[in-house]
């Protein structure tokens, strides 16, 4: 199998477990949390370990492997938090470097932006005009699903395939 192939096979197996199973991950995550703004990361960061480890191919029982990793992301993100005192942090004001970057900096920082601007370009249009209205002009599910006149179940599930295929493509 060519890496193309097996990358399309990974892409469409993570794609089809994110429609099957992220009303009932949201679910576990919505029941075990205080923060329910944190779901959306959580189940993002369930997708991205699928995404890491290289796909779904290997494993007979996909949802039990969700769930075990859903679990996972939820212990860390409870440890990160009791660790690192989340609640009592104040933004950080971002200062501004003072020096220019380096000419390689630049170049690498432009081939990044082109690749992600590529493979933004490679979504279906409704997608990806669904990912920019909620990561880039900061749109909640809500306000989108009444702009685009579909489910907030439905935005969902946009960003979460726009999610899967970026992380895809942009993954080296």
């Amino acid at each position: 199998m060519t890496d193309s192939s097996s990358w399309t096979d990974n892409s469409a197996k993570i794609k089809a477990a994110v429609e099957t199973h992220e009303g009932a991950l949201r679910r576990f995550f919505q029941r075990r949390i205080r923060s329910v703004s944190d779901v959306d990361d959580l189940i993002q960061d369930v997708y991205f370990r699928l995404v890491r480890r290289g796909g779904l191919s290997d494993i007979s029982h996909v949802q039990a492997y969700l769930f075990q990793t859903a679990n996972s992301v939820l212990r860390d993100h409870r440890r990160r938090n009791s660790t690192h005192c989340v609640s009592a942090h104040e933004p950080q004001k971002e200062e501004l470097e003072d020096e220019d970057p380096s000419p390689e900096r630049v170049l690498i920082g432009k081939e990044s932006i082109e690749q992600f601007a590529n493979a933004l370009r490679e979504l279906p249009e409704r997608t990806r005009t669904i990912f920019v209205l909620c990561r880039l002009n900061n749109l909640d599910y809500k306000t989108i699903g009444k702009l685009q006149g579909i489910s907030v179940s439905a935005v969902e599930k946009h960003v979460a395939k726009a999610l899967v295929h970026l992380a895809l493509r942009l993954k080296d």
